[in-house]
């Protein structure tokens, strides 16, 4: 009979096993749920059973007449599902057709390696790949991620440090463990870093009943993704004067819920964002959230937000409060300020996500408008039946400083090194031979204990040398990259702009960034950018002439700079 299914009467079975048929390519065994197409081979869990899916695939004449026999396999052991012989199915016949199952099966503490067999008939037996259920057990646990972009304003580092040490005494509390990342730094606030550090959420190892907060505290802009209307939060790289917003603004849909959507736990997004801006910086990158709600009333389902103003208004700091309206608002609701008595009085000392929001929607505007006469209101954005505890007020540890990632220091090799130079066009990926050839001579000067060697062109063919100067070298490394030195210098030189000053004179200005890199720290340990501008004849000879005037400036390195 196609597409039915005859289970074998040993005893009543504990779980439910369907068929149906859709459409496949290759016969053999593959996994659903886990998503083998996805890449997914492990799922972390704190349920006690888990529905496990796969498809068998079987396109050849079957030679024999009895049903196949389906086999799950547990740690290596054969899976008892409480009958004598676990399942026989009918595999339909039709060619190219996939028969789909679906079983709910008990979990073991710790780690389940989960194989799965089809004995189509005689010596024809189909294997699966190993897939991992990870049953985890005890308290749900808290991961955050808090950013404060230091550009233009004053308090974003203190919103960040001080929102991750207030959830961090709640370790070993309400939540088991409290792990994350603060990033605060000029280089660890840039639009490349962001985007490798949302990347990797999917590798923290949460579950269905983990609480994923998300804090970002910076300014925000209005913009747009492939002509759909986007909210932009701006990175650190406005700081160093790209004006292109693509590679500026880190959008609310493209970057941030589509790196969370498919996270199977509780996610909150916090975002302080379109402050009023400071007295200095590119007034451009001052928003406010009037394109932005759009955006984020698109939020899926399993996703709360809540940003810090609503349409046609500006997010407000203080030095009084020496936070923005917004951090400083959740930061009071924490210490008790959100949590709602009971119609007795009582109180639980437990605040819930509603309680939270319901607290802030209402203390920021008294904020602001005693502080700045200005209108700042909330917009939350939180489904019906989203809500659960995430603060006790009560139950809590110490407050501590939650470790932020560390900023750049320098640190060099020592006297007696090698030191290779790499010349590269980042706006072409490719080889500026030119500038490694001019560096390589002037710093020979500078550093007469080193070894002067060119550099490695592959490290700019496979992309390297851009994700060394974006801020993440590829992670894992402490090679000295095909190199064979101790430090790495990248010249990464900007397009040179001309002008014609009469008919037989033109003028180039031109800037080059000096990027030293350790191999061995894996670390970016010094930087310095020159300016050079120079005239000629002819375009090609003012560029020189401007190159030659920015690398005479290298004999203003400090060599101590590169000594320890």
């Amino acid at each position: 009979m196609l597409g039915t299914i005859r289970l074998m009467k040993y005893g009543p079975l504990l779980v439910l096993l369907m068929a149906t048929c859709v459409q496949a390519q290759n016969d053999g065994i593959r996994w659903k749920v886990p998503n083998e197409e996805e890449n997914q081979y492990t799922i972390y869990t704190r349920r006690p059973s888990y529905t496990i899916e796969f498809e068998i695939t079987w396109t050849k004449p079957r030679t024999s007449s009895e049903p196949a026999h389906i086999k799950l396999v547990r740690n290596g052991k054969p899976y008892d599902s409480g009958s004598k012989e676990l399942d026989e199915v009918e595999l339909a016949d039709i060619p190219k057709a996939a028969t789909k199952f679906s079983k709910t099966v008990s979990l073991l503490e710790g780690e389940n390696v989960w194989e799965a067999e089809a004995h189509i008939g005689p010596g024809i037996i189909l294997r699966s790949k190993s897939v991992r259920i990870i049953r985890k057990v005890g308290k749900p646990d808290l991961y955050l991620l808090c950013v404060g972009v230091p550009y233009n304003l004053k308090y974003t580092e203190q919103d960040a440090k001080a929102l991750a040490a207030g959830f961090k005494t709640q370790q070993g509390h309400l939540f088991g463990k409290v792990t994350g990342k603060v990033l605060i730094c000029a280089e660890n606030t840039r639009l490349s870093k962001l985007g490798q550090t949302f990347s990797d959420l999917k590798r923290q190892q949460l579950t269905e009943d983990d609480v994923l907060l998300i804090f970002i505290s910076s300014h925000g802009k209005a913009g747009k993704v492939d002509g759909s209307s986007d909210f932009g939060v701006v990175s650190n790289d406005a700081a160093f004067g790209v004006s292109d917003p693509k590679y500026v603004l880190f959008f609310y849909q493209k970057d941030i819920i589509a790196n969370i959507d498919k996270l199977p736990c509780k996610r909150i997004v916090l975002l302080d964002a379109c402050h009023s801006g400071g007295a200095n910086g590119n007034k451009s990158w001052v928003g406010t959230l009037a394109g932005a709600q759009t955006a984020i009333s698109q939020t899926p389902s399993g996703i709360v937000t809540i940003a810090s103003s609503n349409a046609d208004e500006a997010s407000w700091e203080h030095e009084k409060w020496k936070h923005g309206a917004f951090t400083y608002a959740i930061l009071e609701g924490l210490l008790g300020n959100a949590d709602k008595p009971d119609a007795k009085g009582y109180s639980d000392s437990t605040i819930m996500l509603s309680e939270l929001a319901d607290y802030v929607s209402k203390r920021v505007p008294t904020l602001v408008q005693d502080a700045w006469e200005q209108p700042q209101h909330p917009y939350i954005m939180q489904a019906a039946g989203q809500d659960y505890p995430i603060f006790n007020y009560r139950q809590k540890g110490k407050e501590e400083d939650f470790p932020a990632e560390a900023c750049k220091t320098p640190l060099t090799p020592l006297h007696s090194q090698k030191l290779a130079i790499l010349g590269i066009l980042p706006e072409k990926s490719i080889m500026d031979w030119f500038a490694a050839e001019k560096t390589a001579n002037a710093l020979k000067k500078v550093f007469p204990d080193y070894d002067i060697a060119p550099g490695e062109a592959s490290l700019v063919n496979n992309g390297t040398a851009i994700a060394i100067l974006d801020g993440y070298p590829p992670s894992g490394k402490k090679t000295d990259y095909g190199t064979g030195t101790n430090l790495l210098c990248i010249v990464s030189r900007q397009p040179t702009s001309y002008t014609k000053i009469n008919a037989k004179t033109w003028q180039a200005k031109l800037s080059a960034k000096f990027t030293f890199f350790s191999p061995q720290t894996n670390k970016i340990v010094y930087e310095h950018t020159m300016e050079g501008e120079g005239t000629a004849g002819t375009e090609q000879g003012s560029e020189k002439s401007a190159l030659n005037h920015a690398f005479q400036q290298l004999s203003k390195i400090d060599a101590k700079l590169l000594q320890r």
